[in-house]
């Protein structure tokens, strides 16, 4: 796993991964047809208290796919069927999918799977949501989150590798894709722009609905 990181990012700490990766409470990991790990992606529930609430934050942690397998969305499904099963289990309290990103190509999973969602380039975000954001964000990243940006910077940045190659792959200009790079313009040095959606039926759109129950990919969870 960490090896398929270490194709696309520069910087990367062994040690930190290592740390990283226990505090997180299951990983996704996308296999070939031989069983070799060809991606993953990390998952943490966070809860807080909101206006007298419980809630929860779906964390996604470092989320990557081996060059071979890059731009291959079928590991999406799994992921979304586990995500949304653990928070039917924590109802009636209510559930969130927290995503940093430092990619638009990640970033746009949120217009084509969820219909309410920020940051949203078609509508200011409720003041409310923001704060629960915030909020759980701060759990994570108390000292490199700027509120006022949505943005976290990290004190020891991790760029890019190949950025030419993610501009190519996944075309370099897109409503979607510009917005991206307006909120987040040093996207390429490792900065990550907050997202997040509530995490229920009601919010999924009919692409996601198609998505989620679509066909299976040869992939695992632990």
């Amino acid at each position: 796993m960490f090896l398929i990181l270490e194709e696309h990012f520069a910087g990367l700490d062994r040690d930190v991964f290592n740390q990283d990766l226990d505090e997180k409470d299951w990983v996704v990991r996308i296999n070939d047809t031989e069983g070799n790990i060809e991606g993953f992606s990390t998952l943490k529930v966070l809860t807080q208290e909101f206006e007298g609430e419980r809630i929860h934050g779906f964390f996604s942690g470092d989320t990557v796919l081996s060059k071979r397998f890059t731009g291959d969305p079928t590991w999406i499904p799994v992921w979304g069927d586990h995500v949304f099963a653990e928070a039917a289990l924590l109802e009636p309290e209510k559930s969130y999918w927290v995503l940093l990103t430092a990619t638009h190509r990640t970033y746009r999973i949120l217009p084509v799977c969820f219909k309410e969602y920020i940051p949203n380039p078609h509508k200011p975000s409720d003041p409310r949501f923001k704060k629960i954001l915030d909020g759980f964000v701060r759990q994570k990243f108390p000292k490199e989150y700027d509120a006022e940006s949505g943005l976290v910077v990290l004190s020891k940045s991790i760029p890019y590798k190949n950025i030419e190659d993610i501009k190519s792959k996944f075309g370099d200009h897109h409503f979607y894709t510009d917005y991206f790079r307006k909120l987040n313009p040093h996207y390429e040095r490792g900065d990550f722009l907050c997202c997040m959606t509530e995490l229920c039926p009601e919010n999924l759109t009919d692409s996601c609905v198609r998505i989620v129950y679509g066909i299976r990919p040869i992939v695992a969870i632990s």
